[in-house]
């Protein structure tokens, strides 16, 4: 039989019509009743359903957080001694007194900010110039290996300009800008002056540091000192 012909089933009393039972002529083309091993033809034209995109959840990074103290200190040697005479008392500096934090990082990060007023008092009659010079030591954390501190080299200092400038007649500060900054890893000049004509002459300032924290920091509290002599 052709694929094409149409197929008829006697009825229930062998007559020529369909019977009760009878399929009808119903036609069957040859291809949807193929069998084997490959895919049916009809399949082909099925439309392919795309597989929804699955989005997979990022893993969360927690970041160790560096928090950084400085402590403002004078040395022994920064105030001058006092000259012999009348109504002389010297040349002395102060600075902030307690901790100053700079708040918290990643490592890797940069922290900023003011130190507080440093403040030069010139108490000498026949007044002169003077120069305060800064420098710092390193910040450090538990006990202290290379995992655990941050030398001077990574702690910037700008003095800015001056915040207050009282009887004398020429201020030079050290780093008047923020491209100016210095490392600290050394002595700098955070501040001079000359000609300081009156008596009880006053110049102060506020200066910034900038904390460049190393990638390989561990979390921890860090605390170093920045010290301010004058001469």
């Amino acid at each position: 039989m052709r694929p094409d012909e149409t197929r008829s089933r006697s009825g229930a009393h062998g007559g020529a019509g369909p019977g009760p039972y009878a399929a009808g002529n119903v036609k069957i083309p040859a291809r949807v009743i193929q069998f084997g091993y490959g895919m049916p033809e009809f399949l082909d034209q099925l439309p392919v359903m795309p597989m929804p995109t699955v989005h997979r959840p990022r893993r969360a990074v927690s970041l160790a957080a560096v928090t950084l103290t400085a402590l403002a200190a004078v040395p022994a040697t920064a105030r001058a001694e006092p000259p012999v005479g009348p109504l002389q008392t010297g040349l002395s500096i102060t600075v902030p007194t307690g901790p100053v934090s700079f708040g918290a990082t990643a490592p890797g990060g940069t922290l900023t900010g003011h130190l507080g007023t440093v403040e030069v008092d010139d108490d000498r009659l026949l007044g002169g110039s003077w120069t305060t010079s800064v420098t710092a030591t390193s910040f450090k954390t538990g006990a202290g290996d290379p995992t655990r501190t941050i030398d001077a080299g990574h702690v910037s200092y700008w003095s800015g300009t001056a915040t207050l400038n009282v009887g004398t007649l020429a201020v030079h500060p050290g780093q008047p800008r923020a491209q100016d900054a210095v490392t600290l890893d050394v002595s700098r000049v955070a501040f001079r002056a000359d000609l300081d004509l009156l008596f009880l002459s006053r110049v102060a300032w506020n200066p910034s540091l900038i904390i460049n924290t190393p990638p390989a920091a561990v979390a921890g509290a860090y605390q170093g000192t920045v010290i301010h002599s004058v001469v």
